[in-house]
């Protein structure tokens, strides 16, 4: 293999399976490409054991960076007299490049913040010194049931569902790596709990008085534009405040939300009231 250049690895595709691509004059020093991310690693053989050290995800750690790394690192490996067999995930770490290399990129934005939210939660509960395959089906088990009995079960189902993306991304990433002790998602054959079915809705009578009174908040006329298209089109937030010129269609009186923009990924189009145009 030729020595790494930044147009080498940008040329280095995901295959079925990931893999490992070692730089040439430079034993050990190698990249693992998997679906979502490249990641730079010293892999070793040291008494006829294979030894790995992560070193971090490129592009975030330049190859320059990671060379000095590794060169230290070489290093650290053979003068160890511990055992290396086991790899080191710590939880922080791990939150940390889910985070980076898949949540912010593959996951809708407003879905990308809640997770990250939970997540944060979830790492404080567990503290910093936790590694991620150290933690037990029973520990979540444990630790969605506290939420669920603090009156909150949609937040212990929503911590769930961001715990175990995070886990079915950490064993894809890491499934071929030696030394990662987990294989099985830990979140998996927890049961979600029974969520209260929202029943509230707001009268006729109620719109009618509030519509009136948000001429007179004192909030910005943008805000007070978009709750209102909120409440007479029964739309998203999130699909109000995205809404562009070229979706609107005055004559027919529609307003079409492109499928990359639902929550179901389906164009949908809403009929537009008299008010609002």
């Amino acid at each position: 293999m030729p020595k790494f250049t930044d147009k080498f690895l940008r040329s280095l595709h995901p295959k079925a399976k990931a893999y490992f691509v070692t730089e040439e004059g430079s034993p050990g020093f190698s990249v693992r490409v998997s679906k979502q991310t490249k990641t730079f690693y010293i892999v070793k053989t040291i008494k006829g054991k294979r030894h790995t050290q992560r070193i971090g995800h490129y592009p975030t750690i330049s190859i320059a960076k990671a060379r000095d790394v590794y060169r230290g690192g070489t290093l650290a490996l053979v003068d160890s007299q511990t055992d290396c067999t086991g790899l080191e995930m710590p939880l922080f770490d791990a939150l940390k490049d889910y985070s980076r290399a898949y949540l912010r990129h593959q996951v809708r934005p407003r879905t990308a913040e809640s997770y990250e939210t939970l997540l944060i939660q979830f790492r404080e509960e567990f503290g910093q010194g936790f590694n991620a395959a150290d933690i037990k089906r029973k520990d979540l088990k444990k630790y969605f049931k506290s939420i669920a009995n603090d009156g909150h079960p949609t937040k212990a189902n929503r911590m769930k569902s961001a715990i175990s993306s995070f886990y079915s991304w950490l064993i894809d990433e890491h499934e071929d790596t030696e030394g990662f002790a987990l294989d099985v998602n830990p979140c998996l054959g927890i049961k979600s709990y029974k969520e209260e079915v929202r029943s509230r809705a707001l009268s006729n009578k109620e719109l009618e008085k509030l519509l009136p009174a948000l001429s007179y908040s004192q909030c910005h006329s943008s805000m007070k534009l978009a709750l209102a298209t909120c409440l007479l089109t029964a739309a998203r937030s999130g699909e109000v405040h995205g809404m562009m010129i070229e979706e609107l269609d005055l004559k027919g009186k529609t307003w079409s939300i492109p499928k990359e923009r639902t929550k179901n990924h389906q164009d949908h189009a809403i009929p537009l009231p008299e008010s609002r145009l």
